[in-house]
């Protein structure tokens, strides 16, 4: 179980509880984290079950302060964050019942419901006073991966984490390779999901297949996606097919990719996973339009907006889900969709803030500028050192649009040069990842079309050439007829 504050956690008060504190052993042990996981939204039944015991402990003790944390730490990983902080709350105003560690730790958890920003600033202190422990190290990575796209602050945490003594740290190893891929350093992302491996060998993450993949090593990538998997909940092994799809889509194989995209929508439905479901729906729609086909966007759409005035979760943010449909609409040319759903999401915003959903509608509002040139003002007045692989997406399209070939080339070789984010960008736990992808192949195809000169542009076609020797023959049939030898 992911809690680790626990009835027995301390001394004192379970002496207060009597007769509920008997059988119990007084541990001293660590704050709990908010690792989340791909099994974050598999564990409902776990955190239900400890949620009962903390409010057996309260009707007993109504100022059981480390009860009330207890409950909010039940919501918290699975991202239930306006259910958490009434419990939050209630603990802060019990300072008596807390030792000062527990203060700190309980003005982290009340920050990680309420403002990211402020959430990494509390569990850095945390981590710094306390580096026992290894939640702060890790909750505070966890924030700016997540939920600030800011891989270079989180790197140094993840690494702490991981070297803890802590029997969960194998998660912060996966975190900590996906930040690593992020910067485009696949061998030590390579090292960081073997050591996380070693802590767990169960594949929780499939980091290292994405990282393979990256690498175009399809073998390995191919070996790693077919690891035993027969021990995981059925609804956590279905994410092996999400990361199968985009070993497809990076080949080319749009085909293949959207056949396991349309099995995965399916097979994530009966299993009760609908936030899997709903990213199944995005990869289904991002690759139907990559590859010129009929994208059933508003019947996905429909399936989302209903959602939109509920508690969203990390694992399943609905309005994040809505904006990406909403940039394949664009993109599609049903703009007025796009429009909608864009008014829709600003009317019902998200209980907490998102960075990523902030970023992902000032991409759609520079689409839909009236002009490519206002859009890319727009894109640049936004725009951060950790900004979203489709900033610059928009920003190449936006360029090509108001014909200048030259800024378009620039940002097309900064999407190839970093495309390691498109594999690592956690936004809505991986949602953006195979239309990340998609763009970085047309990226490259884009950047051979305009290179001006010849024995570069033969150069980058034949990249495209080599990751797309088994593709779709649609899609080889894009390659510029000069250096692919079509007529």
């Amino acid at each position: 179980m992911a809690l680790r504050e626990i009835l027995a956690n301390r001394c004192g008060d379970r002496q207060r509880l009597g007769a509920a504190g008997a059988g119990h052993q007084c541990q001293s042990r660590g704050p709990a984290d908010l690792r989340q996981g791909p099994q974050g939204e598999f564990n409902q039944a776990s955190y239900d079950d400890a949620r009962r015991l903390f409010e057996r402990a309260i009707a007993l003790d109504p100022e059981f302060a480390m009860a009330y944390v207890g409950i909010a730490s039940t919501y918290l990983p699975i991202g239930r964050w306006a259910e958490s902080l009434e419990p939050a709350r209630r603990a802060a105003s019990l300072p008596g019942r807390l030792s000062p560690r527990e203060v700190l730790y309980v003005d982290a958890l009340l920050a990680s419901a309420e403002d990211p920003l402020r959430a990494v600033d509390r569990w850095r202190d945390f981590a710094n006073i306390y580096p026992d422990a290894g939640s702060g190290q890790n909750n505070g990575g966890l924030v700016l991966f997540q939920d600030l796209n800011r891989c270079p602050e989180a790197l140094p945490l993840f690494a702490l984490a991981l070297n803890n003594r802590d029997p969960k740290r194998a998660i912060s190893g996966h975190f900590m390779g996906y930040c690593q891929l992020w910067s485009g350093d696949a061998q030590a992302a390579e090292s960081s999901f073997r050591a996380a491996l070693a802590v767990n060998p169960r594949p929780i993450m499939q980091g290292l297949a994405d990282t393979y993949t990256y690498l175009e090593r399809w073998d390995d990538a191919d070996t790693a996606l077919r690891m035993e998997r027969s021990d995981l909940p059925p609804a956590l092994a279905l994410v092996t097919d999400e990361h199968r799809l985009i070993w497809f889509a990076y080949q080319g194989r749009l085909r293949e990719a959207r056949a396991v995209a349309q099995t995965l929508e399916q097979a994530a439905t009966n299993a009760g996973v609908l936030a899997m479901a709903s990213r199944a729906r995005i990869y289904d729609a991002a690759l139907a339009q990559a590859a010129g086909a009929a994208v059933p966007l508003q019947d996905y759409a429909d399936r989302e907006r209903p959602l939109l005035d509920e508690r969203q979760s990390p694992q399943y943010p609905v309005s994040l889900h809505l904006a990406l449909l909403a940039l394949i609409a664009e993109r599609n040319g049903a703009e007025q969709w796009a429009r909608d759903w864009v008014t829709e999401i600003r009317t019902q915003p998200p209980q907490r803030p998102s960075a990523s959903l902030q970023s992902l509608l000032l991409v759609l509002d520079a689409r839909l500028s009236p002009s490519p040139e206002q859009g890319l003002v727009a894109l640049a007045a936004g725009s951060d050192p950790y900004e979203l692989m489709q900033v610059r997406v928009a920003a190449a399209d936006l360029a090509e649009r108001a014909g200048d070939p030259a800024l378009a080339l620039e940002h097309l070789r900064w999407i190839d040069h970093n495309r390691g984010r498109a594999f690592a960008e956690s936004i809505g736990w991986f949602a953006a990842q195979a239309l990340n992808v998609l763009d970085v192949n047309r990226a490259l195809l884009k950047q051979a079309q305009l290179e001006p000169d010849p024995a570069q542009r033969a150069a980058l076609v034949e990249r495209l050439r080599k990751r797309w020797q088994r593709a779709d023959k649609e899609l080889l049939e894009q390659l510029p007829p000069a250096v692919s030898g079509a007529s």
